[in-house]
């Protein structure tokens, strides 16, 4: 696939923009404001809908105000600011696939959804960029064709049961 070289020069622009930019935000400052959202266990370990929501528009609000406004002094602070942006993104990903996941499982612990849930969510979650950069996400059934769960629900490992 043959790439426009107009986008080409585009893309180059929006990669090197951060070394033009004069007393905006240190990649420091975006990684300091991007662990702020996602670090804290209720949104790491503890989640609701309501807090993953939250935690969903502050990130975009990240992306939209704070990553184009990351500076760099040198080519090493470029990389941490295209870091910064990737690293949005995933969060992004994270967040929005965890608000899809309706079931506990592993690390991902949902207060709504306190079981494990094998017949709804032995899935995978699949992410791919669609029109616009929209996000497309789809499920994916998790073949288990010589080991089979015991249970359709139960209870993940470390929650204690009243």
């Amino acid at each position: 696939m043959k790439i426009p070289r107009k986008e080409v020069k585009e893309r180059i622009y929006q990669t090197m923009a951060p070394l033009t930019r004069m007393k905006r935000t240190t990649p420091e400052e975006g990684l300091h404001l991007l662990q702020e959202i996602i670090v804290p266990y209720q949104i790491a370990y503890l989640k609701t809908a309501r807090r993953l929501s939250d935690a969903l528009s502050q990130l975009n609000g990240l992306e939209e105000e704070i990553v184009p406004s990351l500076t760099a002094r040198s080519p090493h602070e470029l990389v941490k600011a295209i870091e910064i942006g990737n690293m949005v993104k995933l969060a992004r990903l994270m967040v929005q696939t965890s608000l899809l996941r309706e079931e506990s499982r592993g690390f991902h612990f949902r207060e709504e959804f306190p079981n494990t849930d094998n017949e709804k969510w032995l899935k995978r979650i699949l992410v791919q960029k669609g029109p616009n950069d929209n996000l497309l996400t789809r499920t994916e059934e998790v073949e288990t064709p010589f080991i089979k769960p015991k249970e359709s629900k139960s209870v993940p490992p470390g929650v204690k049961t009243k």
